[in-house]
């Protein structure tokens, strides 16, 4: 019967750890992917629109556009992404991105309630512009004279030059007579308030 000596059992275990070590790395190696996101963006009536940040997962990835509005995430790994496009002007759909879970390919869709698949590379337009203040509704005069302060200016001006026309051409007996029958109301009050030229000129 043959005795291992230490030495080789030591020699054994040391190739028996390579191995192993070298069976892991290519385990770890196959099952990492690692895939490019690529992308374009584009701003309405502008040529050269200037640079918008892309973010992947709210800012995991970041990236920003060229001139011509391209983007590009470099060897992002495989899995499911949120993409947003930062933009101060207009505002776009977030993206849900399939990046290399079922072979190298990138699949899209929107993440809002649409869900339409978006072809790689990707081509975000805005469906709205963004609008940070409500436009101020423009001035109707009818609801200043349906406002207290503008039923009070149209009584003031009634009371000061419609009146006093009105009261010149009624017969002092048919005005006493509507003070009489309007009980000392608004009507008359305003009516007795403004004197009558007829009465003027008799008291002269």
């Amino acid at each position: 019967m043959k005795v291992v000596s230490s030495a080789t059992l030591v020699i054994v275990l040391i190739i028996y750890s390579l191995f192993s070590l070298v069976s892991t790395t290519k385990t770890t190696t196959t099952t990492t992917k690692v895939c490019d996101v690529e992308g374009r963006v584009y701003i309405p009536g502008k040529r050269r629109p200037e640079q918008v940040k892309i973010l992947l997962n709210g800012g995991e990835y970041t990236a920003y556009t060229l001139r011509n509005g391209e983007f590009k995430f470099s060897s992002i790994k495989s899995g499911i992404y949120f993409l947003e496009v930062d933009s101060k002007d207009y505002a776009y759909s977030p993206i849900k991105i399939d990046v290399c879970t079922k072979g190298k390919t990138i699949r899209a869709k929107t993440a809002d309630e649409t869900f339409k698949t978006v072809k790689h590379p990707l081509k975000l337009t805005p469906y709205s512009p963004k609008v940070y203040y409500e436009k101020g509704q423009p001035l109707n005069p009818l609801k200043i004279f349906k406002s207290p302060m503008g039923i009070m200016i149209a009584v003031s001006l009634f009371s000061m030059f419609i009146i006093p026309k009105l009261s010149g051409s009624i017969d002092p007996e048919e005005l006493k007579q509507v003070q009489q029958e309007s009980g000392g109301g608004l009507l008359g009050k305003l009516l007795g308030a403004v004197p009558n030229p007829q009465q003027s000129n008799s008291g002269r």
